[in-house]
């Protein structure tokens, strides 16, 4: 394959591993045993972001361990970032925080030295996620705010990074109790979205805002929402979104007073995941299901 062929083959699997992830999984990894090591490196580079829209956590994992040492030592220093980033959030998503901590610090070399600030937002905004997982709330706001003041400061920056951003300091602060200024970021994230952002995206700050009322007890101002959340899944679907929002409708039916229909919604929730390996969201719903289970057998006596 000349030099031309190759790089018209791996836009054409750029395109369909948008469009299509799973073929493109497919006729990457066919294509694998004939290729020379760089062209290899980028095809496992491809394998991941196909992994990463597909939620396969595991096999992100392990396609970017399988090129970024080629990147590391070839001096592509974009791909080599975008490695660590990606090695980042998934040893997070696993449990791995200080695993975690050693890929955001090379990313973050990385972007100094580059003197980028794109990249440096997106190393404290994933910085602000270790610590909240970690539970160091004072941290994660820290990062968020930081994130947030770059992104004001850089021109042409992305509205939809700003709006998750938002979205991620509203969530901390509902852990630390501070009710109004989760409110604040929450609705500010809300004049951020687009139509024109994916499901899971626009969905965000809705989902932020029942959160929000949820943790204050107040399930009938979550409700609003929640439907409108629903609203915009029927048009826009995707299975992440979908189970997050089941979440929060099972701890709506709790606080209404009715544990066997949020039981019926967590199982029906997990019964989602099938191959889908979001391991932070796994166990969310293995705790809710059995904390409402827990209460079913207490009002029964057991």
């Amino acid at each position: 394959m000349s030099v031309s062929n190759a790089q018209d083959w791996f836009s054409q699997m750029e395109e369909l591993c948008s469009s299509s992830p799973e073929q493109a999984v497919d006729r990457l990894r066919a294509a694998l045993v004939d290729m020379k090591e760089a062209d290899q490196a980028k095809a496992h580079y491809l394998l991941a972001q196909c992994y990463r829209k597909l939620h396969q956590q595991q096999n992100e994992e392990s396609a970017l361990m399988a090129c970024i040492g080629y990147f590391k030592e070839s001096g592509e220093r974009e791909s080599y970032y975008f490695c660590n980033i990606g090695l980042a959030k998934v040893n997070a998503n696993f449990g791995r925080y200080e695993a975690s901590m050693n890929y955001l610090k090379e990313a973050q070399e990385l972007a100094t030295e580059a003197n980028n600030r794109e990249w440096m937002i997106r190393v404290y905004d994933n910085l602000g996620l270790l610590h909240s997982r970690m539970s160091r709330n004072d941290e994660s706001v820290q990062y968020y705010t930081e994130a947030l003041r770059l992104l004001r400061n850089t021109p042409g920056s992305k509205q939809l990074q700003s709006m998750k951003t938002n979205v991620y300091l509203g969530n901390v602060y509902i852990k630390m109790k501070l009710y109004d200024r989760a409110y604040d970021h929450f609705t500010m994230a809300l004049t951020e979205s687009k139509p024109d952002f994916n499901s899971y995206d626009s969905q965000m700050p809705l989902r932020g805002l029942a959160y929000l009322f949820l943790d204050q007890q107040k399930p009938d101002v979550a409700k609003r929402f929640l439907e409108k959340a629903h609203q915009q899944l029927s048009i826009k679907s995707d299975i992440i979104s979908e189970m997050r929002l089941y979440l929060l409708d099972a701890e709506y039916e709790q606080q209404k007073g009715d544990n066997h229909a949020s039981l019926q919604i967590l199982q029906k929730g997990l019964a989602l995941f099938k191959q889908q390996e979001v391991a932070v969201l796994k166990v969310q719903y293995l705790r809710a299901i059995a904390a409402v289970e827990k209460k079913i057998n207490e009002a029964k006596g057991c």
